[in-house]
């Protein structure tokens, strides 16, 4: 290979690095919900017996396909937040339910591409923050439906205090599963801050690749073609 066809093999390996990471290798936040109020569901009341979790995401609050790697719920400040002990298991997938519509069914809420995210103990704390990392990337397309979170809860303890929240049922809601309560939909939602990468459409790509691969071409012709002729 030339030294002129590697430096394009480089230059359109790096263009399309960049924009796979949407020109920032940082994830930016994506805040979806206001904190007009309070709940403990599922992380810090456990004795109510909350099993089973799920909120759901208005598409509205995502401007373009995402890749997201981590979410963050908040204390309420001067709360004493105390999490509970026990496994959570985290899924994201897609929903046809609406905000304010999900069913007292979990299992009629669950969509498309049904990823599990997070296995394990709550992490501590941090700043008053509760960070969930990402086992792998859920890569989120709000043209193909809103978001859906669901957690699984077992073997639960303890817990205290309470996490911010928005009962607007604006842009969130949520449903659970209680042995106190029975199964139950209502407009709360816990505030949830998303870590995501902006994805480019799938067209993109391809399209981007092709252009720089026949501008290159032409750019290696020329030059060859040059350098035939000074040879003469």
């Amino acid at each position: 290979m030339s030294q002129t066809l590697r430096r394009i093999v480089l230059v359109t390996s790096t263009f399309i690095a960049v924009l796979s990471f949407g020109g920032n290798a940082d994830a930016n936040p994506i805040v979806v919900g206001g904190s007009s109020s309070h709940n403990c569901f599922p992380f810090s009341c456990a004795y109510l017996g909350i099993s089973e979790y799920q909120q759901v995401y208005s598409s509205t609050a995502f401007g373009q396909a995402v890749s997201i790697d981590q979410m963050t719920f908040f204390e309420l400040a001067g709360s004493g937040l105390s999490l509970e002990a026990g496994t959570f298991t985290f899924s994201l997938s897609y929903t046809s339910k609406a905000v304010n519509a999900l069913s007292t069914l979990p299992s009629d809420n669950v969509g498309a591409g049904s990823t599990t995210v997070f296995n394990g103990s709550l992490p501590g704390l941090v700043s008053g923050e509760l960070v969930i990392p990402f086992s792998a990337p859920f890569i989120y397309d709000p043209s193909l439906g809103n978001l859906l979170l669901t957690v699984d809860a077992s073997g639960t303890s303890g817990g205290s205090g309470y996490l911010t929240a928005d009962y607007s049922g604006a842009v969130t809601s949520r449903a659970y599963v209680s042995s106190t309560y029975g199964n139950v939909a209502d407009p709360a939602g816990l505030t949830t801050e998303f870590a995501a990468t902006a994805v480019p459409e799938p067209a993109t790509l391809p399209l981007v690749l092709s252009g720089m691969l026949c501008l290159g071409f032409f750019q290696w012709r020329r030059k060859r073609t040059a350098a035939a002729r000074a040879g003469r």
